[in-house]
């Protein structure tokens, strides 16, 4: 079963740049959005095409009640708000039953024996928690 009813969060980086256009404008198949924006921003964009909620990523029920009947959750947050808010989207997912979350570290396989020496082990990532604790946890709670 495809997942087209997708929950995005962040809507004014880089990625939400090129990826909610290209979600938005697909027709097959073809997406349900809803985007999430930070109810503190004091402004809700307007996406033609797309659902806008603003949430606190800090009040767990109110993200639950946002990606409630969402198939996948898209994490589009830059890697600072993301250690934070995609651990809190994931337990939320879970809550409300939704099939997948993506989060924003999608593009590297962190888990890759090089990959977490270079960010966790000895390495030299800039920032705790590492990328490779994070990806060990949302694996834990998978159990």
């Amino acid at each position: 079963m495809p997942f087209t009813k997708l929950v995005v969060a962040g809507s004014s980086g880089v990625l939400a740049d090129a990826i909610l256009p290209a979600l938005l404008e697909s027709t097959s198949p073809k997406f349900d959005i809803t985007v999430l924006t930070r109810a503190d921003s004091g402004k809700t964009p307007s996406i033609p095409g797309a659902k806008v909620i603003p949430v606190d990523y800090d009040d767990h029920q109110s993200l639950v009640r946002a990606v409630s009947g969402a198939d996948a959750i898209v994490s589009l947050l830059a890697s600072l708000p993301a250690k934070e808010v995609d651990l809190k989207l994931l337990k939320a997912a879970q809550e409300a039953g939704v099939r997948r979350i993506f989060p924003s570290e999608y593009t590297l396989d962190v888990l890759h024996p090089y990959a977490a020496k270079l960010m966790s082990e000895g390495g030299d990532w800039p920032a705790s928690p590492s990328p490779v604790r994070t990806a060990r946890a949302f694996l834990d709670l998978e159990n």
